[in-house]
């Protein structure tokens, strides 16, 4: 069964059984096209084989949001391992199977991931 909305499957599109991770990534490309009216436009490159990097040209802390959305499943994101000790919520959201924790202040984070 495919996780695609049609007029008979809309309710098993959004239920956790089914892909949970293309319900999720709608329902927010949904919201930030609502609140930031976003559009990602020649998304196709970001199904580039390889390995490939997509480093960013400053920090933020809404970005990733937006890169999430577009992105594949086999994409991860680097985090600062530092960050994700704050609180309960940031160790949720920054240490997951879609991130890569590493140590900021380490020479050898490039190294052995963290």
């Amino acid at each position: 069964m495919g996780c695609y909305p049609t007029a008979t499957n809309m309710v098993e599109v959004f239920a956790p059984e089914c892909c949970p991770d293309k319900a999720m990534k709608t329902v927010f490309r949904l919201l930030l096209r609502a609140l930031f009216r976003f559009r990602a436009y020649d998304a196709a490159v970001l199904k580039t084989p390889g390995p490939v990097l997509l480093i960013p040209n400053h920090t933020s802390w809404i970005d990733w949001l937006f890169l999430w959305v577009c992105l594949e499943e086999d994409w991860r994101m680097v985090t600062s391992s530092l960050s994700a000790q704050t609180s309960w919520l940031h160790r949720k959201l920054m240490i997951k199977r879609y991130t890569l924790p590493v140590d900021p202040g380490s020479p050898y984070a490039v190294v052995n991931g963290g």
